[in-house]
């Protein structure tokens, strides 16, 4: 089986709590987990690829500018010296 998990009953302040721990000797499976969790996004949102080729074909990635920003130097002050 591919879990690496399986579900426990618990009980907190007398309300019974599903969990999920990890099984004795097994880590964690996470690329596992990633791969399902982008699966089931991708049948939910159910996007039409061939339109959204169809949209991109004609876009060109326009060159990011890089913005010159002045940077004020830090002088240390105390508190006393802020106030004039």
């Amino acid at each position: 089986m591919l879990t690496a998990e399986h579900c426990v009953t618990r009980f907190h302040k007398g309300v019974a709590r599903r969990e999920w721990v990890l099984k004795k000797g097994q880590r964690r499976n996470k690329a596992l987990d990633i791969f399902v969790y982008n699966f089931v996004a991708l049948k939910i949102l159910i996007p039409n690829f061939e339109v959204l080729e169809k949209n991109m074909a004609g876009v060109e990635a326009k060159p990011l500018k890089k913005a010159n920003k002045s940077y004020k130097i830090w002088r240390e002050g105390s508190f006393v010296n802020g106030f004039r």
